[in-house]
């Protein structure tokens, strides 16, 4: 998997958005992983396992429009 794909696929797997911690969390996993894509990829697998669980009285607005779907291109006239 590709670490610029990780955040979509985890909201996907787990349907919900993820929580700002579990984001902030993967992110900086990334920045501190400059091994490899696997490494990269396993230490975001880890944040996420560490991150607090969301608050479920509190969610987190839906997911921008990147995570909700393809949006259609414009055809010329």
């Amino acid at each position: 998997m590709k670490p610029s794909k990780f955040i979509a696929h985890q909201e996907r797997r787990l349907k919900r958005a993820l929580s700002d911690d579990e984001r902030d969390a993967v992110e900086q996993a990334r920045e501190d992983t400059t091994t490899g894509q696997s490494d990269t990829v396993k230490a975001m697998w880890k944040a996420l396992d560490d991150a607090p669980e969301p608050d479920p009285e509190n969610p987190r607005e839906k997911p921008s429009h990147q995570r909700q779907g393809a949006v259609a291109r414009a055809r010329p006239l």
